[in-house]
């Protein structure tokens, strides 16, 4: 699946569902659902088969919201705590990549 899709679909998600903005899993599951992927198969199938079905992967759907709330932060999340989690995380990880934590 194309980066511009996914982009579009996460997009319509984060502006139609408020709650999706402050939880990945709830964004997730809408995107695959607005994507017309079958929502009924095991958890551990879908896993498994993502790349058959050419679903796009949890991590771009992610960064996809990371970067549309970048650009447009009117569609931030409401949930302060959620905000600041992120932000602590991110910098977590920035200091693992350079080798300055853990």
């Amino acid at each position: 699946m194309r980066l511009n899709n996914i982009k579009k679909t996460v997009a319509d998600v984060l502006l139609n569902d408020p709650w999706s903005r402050n939880d990945d899993f709830r964004l997730i599951y809408k995107v695959y659902r607005n994507l017309n992927y079958n929502m009924n198969i095991p958890f551990g199938e879908m896993l498994l088969g993502h790349n058959d079905s050419q679903m796009p992967s949890f991590e771009s759907i992610r960064r996809c919201r990371q970067m549309l709330q970048r650009e447009a932060p009117l569609i931030y999340g409401a949930n302060h705590q959620t905000q600041k989690l992120r932000q602590r995380q991110e910098e977590q990880y920035l200091d693992f990549t350079r080798g300055e934590a853990l």
